[in-house]
């Protein structure tokens, strides 16, 4: 169960980076966004 789980995390994190290989605008993009919302959610709170 831990091997397969430890399996499915390196797979899920070599998706995320070849997705910000290929398109480094959207990924730059996506820092902004996270980065204001988070700022949004700790002005709520």
């Amino acid at each position: 169960m831990l091997m397969t789980t430890g399996l499915l995390a390196r797979a899920q994190g070599q998706t995320r980076d070849e997705q910000a290989r290929r398109y480094p605008r959207v990924s730059k993009d996506a820092g902004k966004l996270a980065a204001a919302v988070g700022v949004m959610l700790e002005a709520t709170t």
